[in-house]
């Protein structure tokens, strides 16, 4: 599968291997009438991550292209994330952690549409549950935060209000500042950036 991706999902993982296995199940199973790139960085976690993604990744779906890579040596979550933001081709970009899975198979395809329905929004996302040990919550802290349905830069800038598992966006090229790479998280400043672009 050549050319340029609608999408492209980033996952990181490190010490995932007894929740790998169900992020890739999650993103395997969306329904979509378009190609995906999956950019799977492992940090060079010491358990078994690395096993459980070889041997799950024999089963990927034909319109899914996966570019999986294994650091030598461990980055650290930033630079990790920095380093799967390079490797991006999609017009659009989702992402999902390692130990987060999703639960609706066409979560991709309804975000595109609704980008593609709205040029003048820049990011898609909804809330989520959370799930601790076998408990599944019914609520999440993001739905006291999450009341409208449309939101500012203004508005991001207050608060992240974006559950990093949920998001759909535009991508765009960015000059990341020097700082970036020593950020404590890489995920909020880039919605930050993202967000200039539109609702």
């Amino acid at each position: 599968m050549q050319g340029k991706k609608k999408l492209s999902i980033v996952v990181l993982s490190y010490n995932h291997q007894e929740y790998i296995e169900q992020a890739l199940e999650g993103i395997f199973m969306q329904k979509v009438d378009f190609p995906i790139e999956l950019i799977l960085c492992d940090d060079k976690s010491p358990d078994n991550t690395h096993e459980v993604i070889e041997a799950y990744l024999k089963n990927t779906p034909p319109h899914i292209e996966v570019k999986y890579i294994r650091h030598e040596q461990n980055m650290g979550s930033t630079p990790n994330f920095y380093y799967a933001l390079r490797q991006v081709t999609g017009e659009y970009l989702a992402f999902c952690e390692g130990d987060d899975y999703w639960t609706d198979e066409n979560k991709l395809q309804k975000q595109v549409d609704f980008l593609e329905q709205n040029p003048d929004y820049s990011i898609s996302c909804h809330n989520i549950f959370l799930l601790n040990g076998d408990t599944l919550s019914s609520e999440s802290p993001y739905d006291k935060e999450n009341t409208q349905e449309t939101y500012t830069l203004n508005d991001l800038a207050s608060r992240n209000l974006i559950p990093t598992l949920s998001v759909v966006f535009r991508y765009f090229d960015i000059n990341f500042p020097d700082w970036y790479l020593s950020s404590p998280m890489g995920d909020y400043p880039l919605m930050l950036w993202i967000a200039q672009k539109g609702k």
